[in-house]
Order: C-alpha cells, then sequence, then structure tokens
C-alpha cells in the first residue's frame, strides 16, 4: 500500500478519522499525512461572469498550529508514527484529490456525518465528492464509529465486468488485519438483475478458493434496507462507485452516498474500470 491521506477541518468527526488513519497506517508501514484546505473565496468581476479573482486564505497560519497540534496528538498516541502535515489553499474537495494523484497516495480516509434526504440530493458531504473524485480508494468513517482492528469486511457487489482488479485492493488491506473478506450479491426487487452474474460467481469461487474469501448471495425487498442489515456485523462495509453527473442521481439515485449516510461502520469506495 502506498501513503495515507487524512484530510482534515478540525472538527471530531474528522479526528476520528484520524484514528483509523493512524491505525491503518501503521499497519501498512506508511506515511499518514494529515491534510487541510484553507477555501478561498471565489468573486466575479463586474458584469464578466466568466472572470473570477481568486483572494488568497487568510487562516493559514491559524490553520498550520492546529495541524502541528493534530500530528504532535498522533505522534504521543502512536510513537511509531510516520506523520506529516499539508498545508494549501483552494477548494476542499479538488485539493484533496488532485494532491493524492501527484502524491504517490494509496488511500484516503475521511470522516462524515449524518446527513438528511435533501443534503444527499442537493449538497453533498466533502466525503462523498471525494469519493466521486478519487482515483484511489476512499475510507468514509461516520461520526460515531468506534476503532477496532477489523475482523470481517463485506464487500457489496452486482458482480458485473472485471472484479478481480477490485477485489485484489480489498484483499491488499484486509490482509494488513488477517481479516475475512465477505463477498456479498443481493437481489432485490428494487434493482434490475442482469445476466452473468452466476458465471462470475462460479469464476471468483474458484479464483478465491483458499483464500480468506467466502461468498454470499441474499435476496431483499430493498437492496439499501437489505445491505445495512447484512452488514452490521462486519467492521468495513466495501462498494465500488460509478461516475455520474447530477440528472444521473437524481434519477437513479447514488447508492454510495445513501449508504454513507445510514451505515454506522466504515465505507471503503473503490473504482471499478
Amino acid at each position: 500500500m502506498k501513503k495515507i491521506l487524512c484530510p482534515t477541518d478540525f472538527s471530531n468527526t474528522a479526528e476520528n478519522a484520524l484514528i483509523f488513519a493512524a491505525h491503518i497506517a501503521l499497519e501498512a508501514k506508511q506515511e499518514l499525512i494529515i491534510f487541510h484546505t484553507d477555501e478561498i473565496p471565489i468573486y466575479p468581476l463586474g458584469n464578466m461572469q466568466t472572470s473570477i479573482y481568486i483572494f488568497p486564505g487568510e487562516n493559514s497560519k491559524n490553520s498550520r498550529i492546529k495541524l502541528e497540534a493534530q500530528a504532535h496528538t498522533m505522534r504521543e498516541k502512536f510513537p511509531e508514527l510516520n506523520c506529516s502535515i499539508v498545508l494549501e489553499d483552494g477548494i476542499t474537495d479538488v485539493s484533496i484529490t488532485e494532491f493524492s494523484m501527484k502524491n504517490n497516495i494509496g488511500l484516503i480516509v475521511i470522516g462524515t456525518k449524518e446527513y438528511n434526504f435533501i443534503e444527499e440530493i442537493f449538497d453533498e458531504s466533502y466525503a462523498i465528492k471525494v469519493a466521486n473524485k478519487a482515483s484511489v480508494p476512499v475510507l468514509i468513517v461516520p461520526e460515531n464509529a468506534v476503532y477496532s482492528d477489523p475482523k470481517g469486511i463485506v464487500y457489496a457487489t452486482d458482480l458485473l465486468g472485471d472484479q478481480n482488479h477490485v477485489i485484489q485492493e480489498i484483499l491488499e488491506i484486509s490482509s494488513l488485519f488477517n481479516a475475512e473478506l465477505e463477498i456479498l450479491h443481493i437481489n432485490s426487487k428494487d434493482v434490475i438483475e442482469l445476466s452473468g452474474v452466476e458465471e462470475t460467481l462460479k469464476d471468483l469461487t474458484k479464483r478465491y478458493m483458499g483464500k480468506n474469501v467466502r461468498f454470499k448471495q441474499v435476496q431483499g425487498e430493498n437492496f439499501i434496507k437489505t445491505l445495512v442489515e447484512q452488514s452490521k456485523r462486519a467492521d468495513i462495509l466495501v462498494m465500488t462507485q460509478e461516475k455520474k453527473n447530477f440528472l444521473e442521481k437524481l434519477v437513479m439515485g447514488d447508492k454510495v452516498a445513501k449508504i454513507a449516510h445510514k451505515t454506522d461502520i466504515p465505507l471503503l469506495v473503490m473504482h471499478r474500470d
């Protein structure tokens, strides 16, 4: 695994995610980067809507002090942790995703709070925005989640397309903790079942036989409700995310966003080709 990036806004939610990030970084023997973006306002110039002027952030000094304090706290709690800080001016989700692409980041760990139905559609959390834009896996940590070494990981999948690179990435994380991986397929009335599922399941079962992997299929009335119920005993839930525009999310919904705001366990968002 590569470096671990943990964005922070210095909230309790972000501090909780930082604990998860520190444990993973230690197990993976990788550097943990605590990252903060000072949001900079953008103002239109005159009547020209295409012209903008960006004012540099004015809170950099205070933000750096807070970042250094967080890093100091992490080093005291985890003496063997390799921890550094990065402070940037910009737009939070853009800064996070661009930094991760340019700096050998293997995992982003970010906290999230509960969102209501309207917020899920019109005002995505930064965690969901990052999960949608990032090219690396994103671990979304609910504000009330309590860290413990993961022993069970559930990967909820439609079993379509090439699953192997996703499973290999999940196994890289699960092997750090010797956690069992359950590959879960849900047949529900609100999701159209496409052909090829049984063939893929047989192929994956044969390929991963003898590894710390098991497979499970269940029936359910509603996909989201069934998945929340099935993942209650897991320590991490994994889903894949495909990029959608605003209209697609409005019409089709965003299962990752819905689950992220309903589950009490961390959600690992992977990106399938």
